[in-house]
């Protein structure tokens, strides 16, 4: 090789060299700026990464922090899930019991109901078959006292001439036949020795008030009751089978009557005799107020011939001793015995009586008064013979259509389903008349008549038939006012029949009676010719009653 091929060749590799030298000096220039470059991205990425990485890691312990209190919330919210699942699985538990129980208390009243009807059923058939059994027991029995009376009066028929004039020691005669004698008058003529007809008839009539204690306000007709007794003293003597009823309290010829068709003769049959009994043989209407207990009470001390107990029992009754204080308006039991204490037995006595006075006597016994001006308003009243008006406590007002009242009430017991209880509830709360009955509701006549559910009462066939009589009583429209009907059977001739059909016709009162024409008696009385009344008499009666 030439030499200038090696400097050809030399020159070649410094020329390479440097040509290297220098693009290698270039791009490593470049290649560090680049890299400087990339080192500054790298740290400004380096940087973003780390705040990425410290965003991600402060939102993931936020996150968990979040999700650890939703858990226990959620943990919490299961539990409480479990304990109201827990406690609806109770409830419905025991609603199923209670559920279960309903059942059995349904099944149960309906066993009891249909068990109640059967025994209803079952006591109406037995009640039945033993008032059926009474009936025939009360006939027979009368059958039975009719023929002992008559083998009684055929035994004794060949002596009863001898006897007539005869006058057996310490029996009298009754002088409640006379009219205008009752028990406590007759009690006084005894007391005063007078036991015979024939003693009252040779009295003189103008002693007569005096010898029976009579006070002012007291009347009595002396010329005719010494006149009945001269008639009666000259009549035979006649026997009585079984005891004088009369003798007790509270007991007229007109209740003895009853008594004696009822087979109740003597002192020891009324002793043995329930309230209910006596009840249902009188059938006294409700507003008579007819004691019975004193009737049997007196009839046991009768039967055992205990007669100072008769007589202190007797002084305690309201018609031996004093006025019945008890029918006044707000005197009861206890406040009438404070003032027969004070001496207060009489409507006289309580008349004279002053508020300041009664208020005294109640304030020294330490018991509570009442109306005193009332009590002494309605005293003057009753000890002047007037009529007291009872205001009734009515449990609705007056029905639409009402155009005018009566003081009568109606026979309620004549409405089909209406008996005796039911029609004392009705007159108690001032349901009087046809009309009233048939104008109530359903709700107020179940509340009045204390209907149960088991009874079965057609309420609607009792408005119906009550709405029929009204009808033909021609008292549509007509209530009643709540006045007690006065008593027209102590006047002679007029028995509870009788007195029915007064009251149905509208004269319930003394001064009604008293004012009527005979026509029209004769017309409500509806009796043959035969057995025509005297209604003269009855008008009299009544005057009398006024007088």
């Amino acid at each position: 090789m030439s030499t200038l091929t090696w400097i050809l060749f030399l020159v070649g590799i410094i020329l390479g060299w440097l040509l290297a030298w220098l693009f290698g000096r270039s791009s490593k220039e470049d290649l560090t700026k680049r890299i400087a470059k990339l080192e500054a991205d790298l740290r400004t990425r380096t940087g973003e990464l780390n705040e990425a990485r410290s965003q991600v890691a402060s939102a993931q312990r936020s996150v968990d922090t979040r999700a650890s209190a939703l858990e226990l919330d959620l943990n919490a919210r299961n539990t409480d899930l479990d304990a109201q699942r827990q406690e609806v699985a109770a409830l419905q538990s025991d609603l199923q019991a209670r559920a279960n129980e309903l059942a059995d208390c349904r099944s149960r009243a309906e066993g009891l109901q249909l068990e109640y009807q059967a025994r209803i059923g079952a006591l109406d058939a037995d009640l039945n078959a033993r008032n059926a059994e009474l009936q025939a027991a009360r006939k027979e029995l009368a059958a039975l006292q009719a023929g002992a009376a008559s083998q009684v009066m055929a035994a004794r028929t060949a002596t009863v001439d001898a006897l007539a004039g005869v006058e057996e020691e310490g029996v009298g005669d009754d002088f409640t036949a006379i009219e205008g004698i009752g028990p406590a008058f007759a009690a006084r003529l005894s007391e005063a020795g007078i036991t015979r007809y024939s003693d009252l008839a040779a009295i003189d009539p103008a002693q007569l008030p005096a010898t029976l204690g009579l006070r002012s306000w007291q009347k009595i007709d002396a010329d005719a009751v010494v006149a009945q007794a001269k008639v009666l003293a000259g009549r035979p003597r006649q026997i009585q089978i079984g005891d004088d009823l009369t003798a007790l309290e509270g007991i007229g010829p007109t209740y003895a009557t009853k008594l004696r068709a009822a087979g109740i003769v003597t002192f020891d049959q009324l002793a043995a005799a329930d309230e209910a009994t006596l009840d249902e043989i009188i059938g006294a209407p409700a507003w008579r107020r007819v004691n019975y207990g004193d009737w049997i009470a007196q009839a046991k001390l009768a039967a055992a011939g205990d007669q100072a107990g008769l007589k202190a029992l007797q002084d305690q009754l309201f018609s031996r001793q004093g006025d019945n204080l008890e029918l006044i308006e707000g005197i009861g039991d206890t406040a009438n015995a404070t003032l027969g204490k004070a001496g207060i037995k009489t409507y006289a006595d309580l008349a004279a009586a002053t508020p300041e006075q009664l208020r005294a006597i109640f304030a020294k016994a330490g018991q509570r008064g009442g109306n005193y001006e009332a009590w002494i308003a309605e005293a003057k009243l009753r000890a002047a013979g007037k009529r007291v008006r009872r205001e009734v406590t009515r449990t609705r007002s007056a029905p639409a259509g009402a155009t005018q009242e009566r003081s009568c009430p109606q026979d309620l017991e004549a409405v089909n389903g209406v008996g005796r209880v039911y029609e004392q509830r009705l007159y108690a709360v001032g349901v009087g008349t046809y009309w009233e009955l048939a104008m109530l509701s359903d709700e107020q006549l179940v509340e009045i008549l204390e209907v149960k559910d088991f009874q079965g009462v057609d309420l609607a066939a009792i408005k119906a038939d009550a709405m029929r009589l009204a009808s033909e009583t021609g008292t549509m429209g007509v209530m009643w006012d709540g006045s007690e009907p006065d008593d027209f059977t102590i006047f002679e001739g007029i028995g509870p029949v009788l007195e029915r059909r007064l009251y149905a016709a509208g004269i319930c009162t003394y001064e009604a009676l008293a004012a009527a024409k005979e026509e029209r008696l004769e017309r409500i009385g509806q009796l043959p010719a035969f057995q025509r009344p005297d209604y003269a008499r009855w008008i009299q009666q009544a005057r009398e009653q006024l007088a």
